[in-house]
């Protein structure tokens, strides 16, 4: 999977910089860094629970449109705009100021809650 996903972006008309830390599989848009600290990795009989900062010089408008072109083609299923859902996970996108012209994006995957009937 991986070997194709690199072979994806490398022909994506969309610029990704690397991986998301700690979430393998999803391209980190261009512009946007990791957080020094790192991701919070934990995993559950459920599934993993990922929640990985970046920050960079974007809108969150620009990295909303970035990720609704790419994720699509990653097999992730649009549930609102900053929300995702592929195959039992749930991936959000949540902003905030980082100061000066930076925002700051947390990913968050975790486990997709079954329904109960």
């Amino acid at each position: 999977m991986l070997a194709f996903l690199a072979l994806f972006l490398a022909a994506a008309p969309v610029a990704a910089e690397g991986f998301v830390p700690g979430i393998q599989d999803l391209p980190l848009m261009a512009g946007l860094k990791p957080a020094a600290e790192g991701p919070l990795v934990f995993d559950t009989p459920e599934g993993r629970i990922v929640i990985s900062p970046a920050s960079g010089p974007a809108t969150s408008s620009e990295v909303l449109e970035f990720y609704a072109r790419i994720l699509p083609q990653l097999g992730w299923r649009g549930q609102n705009r900053a929300t995702f859902r592929r195959e039992g996970e749930i991936l959000k996108l949540e902003f905030s100021a980082a100061g000066g012209a930076r925002l700051s994006v947390r990913f968050s995957l975790s486990p997709a809650r079954k329904r109960v009937q």
